[in-house]
């Protein structure tokens, strides 16, 4: 049961209010040491922090796509991002160094298409259903 309530229902464009969801959302969901700051709080959203060694970043579209942006990969992150929002991850990636997964709720075949078709990527795997 997805319970992401930042990322299906519109926030208010605020920066305080969006970063309080989205750590009582991830502390609920047991990474309880991560920290994040909004730094976009306006579509697309944006907020960074780490959780243990780990950089990260989020960006999303209300109940539309996340991009889960890490210093190095974190499983426990994923899988918990994965747990909050209810659905697989449609890809993951390695742009600019950073390890990418991405979510989308809508459009995931032509998506994933794009994605194949960009040469900046590295290591392109798909991991959930393209429809």
């Amino acid at each position: 049961m997805a319970v992401a309530h930042w990322f299906f229902e519109p926030e208010p464009a605020s920066g305080f209010v969006i970063q309080e969801h989205l750590r009582q959302t991830f502390w609920r969901a047991g990474l309880s040491t991560l920290w994040i700051e909004c730094h976009q709080a306006t579509p697309p959203f944006r907020a960074e922090g780490y959780w243990e060694e780990v950089a990260l970043a989020l960006e999303w579209d209300t109940a539309d796509w996340l991009l889960l942006m890490l210093s190095q990969d974190a499983p426990r992150v994923v899988q918990v991002t994965q747990l909050l929002l209810g659905f697989k991850p449609l890809a993951r990636y390695v742009q600019n160094g950073r390890v990418v997964y991405e979510w989308r709720a809508r459009n995931r075949q032509q998506r994933l298409e794009e994605l194949r078709g960009n040469q900046a990527l590295e290591n392109l795997e798909a991991l959930g259903p393209a429809r």
